[in-house]
């Protein structure tokens, strides 16, 4: 996906394409997968949680799709999304991301505010090894199995629309961050 998201402080225009509603959203650039909550008018007790708070991260894999959590215990407030690697246009940045060493487990988390498209919060997690190769796993079956990023779709958005995020968080290996 072209250069590295390169960020200097909070308080900047995120240079990225976001999601206009709350919510959470994976993408791959060069090899690293990072996540992107959005949310309207963050709260200070939300952004000091998301940044600084204790925190949870999970998978749950379900047909060859994996769900991805976030939970901000501190700022009261979880996430889930699932990974379409279907998605990812650019064929190398998906290879770079399924080919990464996975020892190489850092994750990136930013949190916008869509109203402004101001960033508001960065963190970065050490993330167990076998959290992100469960997700490569996963996703390499994802190419196998699915002929098409509308399939993987259709499937995750049942999912996300048959649990909630606490029934997520049931069914996820949970890490502390």
């Amino acid at each position: 996906m072209g250069k590295a998201v390169q960020i200097s402080s909070t308080g900047e225009a995120f240079p990225r394409p976001y999601t206009k509603s709350d919510g959470l959203a994976a993408y791959f650039d060069q090899g690293a997968l990072y996540f992107v909550i959005t949310l309207a008018n963050p709260t200070p007790d939300e952004i000091s949680g998301i940044r600084r708070g204790a925190a949870r991260y999970g998978v749950y894999v379900s047909d060859a799709i994996p769900f991805i959590i976030l939970d901000f215990k501190t700022a009261k407030t979880s996430f889930d999304c699932y990974i379409n690697i279907l998605r990812e246009e650019h064929p190398l940045a998906r290879d770079a991301f399924l080919s990464e060493d996975p020892e190489s487990c850092l994750l990136t988390v930013f949190l916008v505010d869509w109203k402004t498209g101001t960033l508001e919060g960065l963190r970065t997690v050490g993330a167990e090894h076998d959290f992100m190769a469960t997700i490569r796993s996963a996703c390499l079956e994802q190419l196998a199995r699915y002929s098409s990023e509308k399939e993987v779709t259709k499937y995750g958005q049942k999912v996300l629309g048959s649990f909630s995020t606490p029934d997520l968080i049931k069914k996820a290996r949970m890490y502390k961050a």
